[in-house]
């Protein structure tokens, strides 16, 4: 139906199978389950460890290149992308307190709780418990 349009790259590596996107449906409750190679995870942390600014410098650089207002596939979509970020309010919540035996509601400096000295709450027994499971029931076996 839309012969321009790229095509979906399926099955195993040995045989070439193409699929239509068209054709082709996400099924709800879908999870990547792959993890990340060195380098991925090295992009991602170095990328996200910049200032705001300079990421949004970046993001407003690649909606700028992209030039999305005279894309083809966008107009066949009726996609259109603002190129002018939305703002928002936000708020800077509170560092977690964590209760140790020996200090009682040490909080977090620098994004880590420095665990030097510290011992763990006694344990205990629990005499009674329960689980909830909130997935969808064709991912939950019962047995």
């Amino acid at each position: 139906r839309f012969p321009g349009l790229p095509c979906l790259y399926a099955g195993p590596r040995e045989k070439t199978i193409y699929l239509p996107l068209e054709c082709c449906r996400i099924a709800g409750g879908q999870r990547a389950v792959k993890t990340l190679t060195d380098k991925q995870k090295a992009d991602v942390i170095r990328n996200s460890a910049k200032p705001a600014f300079e990421r949004e410098k970046a993001i407003q650089n690649i909606v700028t290149k992209a030039n999305f207002k005279s894309d083809p596939y966008m107009r066949e979509f009726g996609l259109d992308v603002h190129p002018r970020m939305c703002e928002l309010q936000g708020r800077v919540l509170p560092a977690p307190k964590m209760d140790f035996g020996n200090a009682q509601g040490m909080v977090v400096e620098r994004g880590q709780w420095d665990m030097r000295n510290k011992s763990l709450c006694s344990g205990m027994t629990i005499g009674a418990w329960a689980m909830f499971v909130f997935v969808p029931q064709r991912q939950f076996d019962d047995r």
